[in-house]
């Protein structure tokens, strides 16, 4: 609409006299008035232009109203989409780039030119792109700008490539993408998002590493495992080269469960499972602990240790198991690092203060860099690498004895003078201030002769795996024991209702029904109630346990079962058994 305001004077071109003045008001209401509640808002643009008489004086304003509410709306519409596109922009950190082809000139936002290193003023053109690129990606890279500029394509364009940094020369691994526009049947620009994808390829090759090390560190084992099982195989039972096999045997057999255990224990820690089960202990007991664990392998390199520790006791408060666990990795990392035949060195003592435990274990081996300090406590670091790649091992053991170490409220550190002038590892831990050391064991009565629990006991082994159900049985069988054997659990249960076994040892993992509803169903027999029924698997975690507790097992053990251990084990629900008879419970 369109309307004179006559009589306006210099004064009303003041206010009025201004091209394109817009303001908003409510339908029916004066230009200024504010809408009422519930009424739309209506926007309109305002022209005016001055009526001049003719002496050449204003005489008056003319004034044209447009209705603009739909491009307002539009114009806001528009903000609110490009507000909402930056804020997932920025939240995705998506980097955006923009390729003029006719004038060869690219675009970058802050994110794409920090990741480059470019200023921000700086022109950028195809030829800069090329430059930072890594020349091993330098190939494939261009190959899928080109095929995105092809008329006769789709014109996508998808790239991952190594970008140097200017300044620092820092690589970085960056994902591209986008979609080129053509006219005329010739491309025009190419536009697309940059992403970081640095952390994700670093942990790519990480998890690439570590599996090709697994695979190595478990087949050195399994080789000499299947060639030692052969040789004793050839040779007489009274051959000594045969008793040398089973040793071979036994010591890889040892050397693959700490590998297995190794990763159960980082897998626990990642999930925050793992927990301390603290006790009175002596230091001497947990030195003792460790070093039957490394025996081996010291005597296998012909390594040298000394070891020297207070004469008086020093009872702490810790985990036993994991605390021999630390100690036994760090001391196992020495003999891995140090030349054949060298000296390594464990003292222990009070610090200067009293209030801390100081363990350190010294070696002549080779050394480390002033950067490796730290790192070498990284999960799956190899301390040297690049300078030795023979001495094996998953990178696991020093970050989990920093871990456990840790979690006891002490830390662990690393020394070393630098290459090939050998490292030393200190363990500091808390005393206890006011700990009593543990009880002496009781004066032994005179032994009866020794019997495993199992002799003269029927016992019934079930196992999917055949192998590992058969030696167990052999194993038993020669302990004295009347033997039954099921690889599933429906024969399990037949088996077992016609031996009726004092003891049964069951595999959780069976093909037709678990080994948890197997002890159910065996508990409801009238002579289940009374079995010994222990739970033999490859889970071990605290939950694995309550499960099998829940199911009705009297005891759960993580493969592979020692038959030490079994017997340990056995031994004892025996004697809480009898004990439970004797008091009438």
């Amino acid at each position: 609409g369109a309307y004179g305001l006559p009589g306006a004077g210099s004064r009303g071109l003041g206010v009025f006299g201004h091209r394109g003045w817009r303001c908003g008001v409510a339908s029916r209401a004066r230009a200024g008035r504010r809408p009422r509640p519930g009424q739309p808002v209506i926007h309109v643009d305002f022209v005016y232009q001055p009526m001049r008489n003719e002496y050449g004086n204003v005489s008056g304003i003319f004034v044209l109203g447009s209705d603009v509410t739909a491009r307002h709306q539009a114009h806001e519409a528009l903000r609110s989409s490009e507000e909402t596109l930056r804020m997932a922009r920025d939240a995705a950190q998506l980097g955006i780039h923009i390729y003029d082809i006719p004038s060869d000139v690219i675009e970058w936002d802050s994110r794409v030119r920090a990741l480059w290193g470019v200023d921000a003023d700086e022109k950028i053109n195809y030829a800069e792109f090329k430059s930072g690129l890594h020349a091993d990606d330098l190939a494939a890279t261009t190959a899928a700008v080109q095929r995105a500029l092809d008329p006769a394509g789709d014109g996508r364009y998808s790239a991952e490539y190594r970008v140097r940094h200017r300044q620092d020369g820092t690589l970085r691994w960056v994902r591209a993408t986008g979609q080129t526009f053509f006219a005329g049947g010739q491309p025009q620009r190419l536009v697309g998002t940059t992403l970081d994808i640095s952390e994700h390829k670093n942990a790519e090759t990480s998890k690439n590493l570590f599996l090709a090390t697994l695979g190595h560190e478990l087949r050195n084992p399994l080789a000499a495992l299947r060639n030692a099982t052969a040789l004793a195989d050839a040779l007489p039972a009274d051959e000594d080269r045969r008793q040398w096999a089973q040793n071979v045997v036994k010591r890889q057999i040892a050397h693959m469960t700490r590998l297995v255990d190794d990763l159960v224990d980082v897998a626990r820690i990642a999930y925050g499972r793992i927990e301390l089960q603290k006790q009175p202990v002596l230091l001497s007991d947990l030195v003792q602990q460790a070093l039957d664990v490394v025996k081996p392998a010291l005597e296998q390199s012909g390594h040298r240790l000394t070891v020297s520790q207070p004469a008086e006791p020093v009872p702490l408060h810790v985990d036993p198991v994991r605390l021999t666990q630390v100690l036994s990795n760090v001391l196992l990392n020495a003999v891995k690092y140090s030349a054949a035949g060298s000296a390594i060195h464990f003292t222990a003592e009070r610090s200067a203060a009293g209030g801390e435990l100081l363990i350190r274990i010294e070696d002549q081996g080779i050394g480390l860099a002033a950067h490796e300090l730290e790192s070498v406590f990284d999960l799956f670091s190899q301390a040297g690498s690049g300078r030795d790649q023979a001495r094996g091992g998953m990178g696991i053991g020093l970050s989990l004895a920093r871990t456990l170490v840790n979690l006891h409220e002490g830390h662990i550190q690393a020394r070393s003078a630098g290459y090939g002038l050998g490292a030393e590892f200190t363990i500091a831990l808390p005393l206890p201030a006011h700990a009593m050391p543990p009880a002496p064991p009781a004066p032994a009565e005179p032994a009866e002769p020794t019997r495993h629990p199992v002799d003269g006991c029927r016992v019934l082994v079930v196992d999917d795996n055949e192998d590992a159900a058969r030696t167990l049985a052999l194993l038993m069988e020669l302990e004295g024991a009347q033997v039954g054997l099921a690889f599933n659990g429906t024969d399990a249960l037949a088996r077992a209702d016609a031996l009726r076994p004092e003891i049964l040892l069951l595999d959780i993992g069976l093909p037709d029904m678990s080994g948890h509803e197997l002890c159910r169903q065996i508990r409801k027999r009238p002579w289940g109630a009374r079995a010994i029924i222990v739970a033999q698997t490859g889970w071990g975690q605290e939950a694995d346990r309550q499960r099998s507790h829940d199911a009705g097992f009297d005891e759960h053990i993580v493969k592979p079962v020692q038959v030490e251990a079994l017997a340990r084990v056995l031994g004892t629900v025996q004697a809480l058994r009898r004990s439970a008879a004797a008091s009438g419970a």
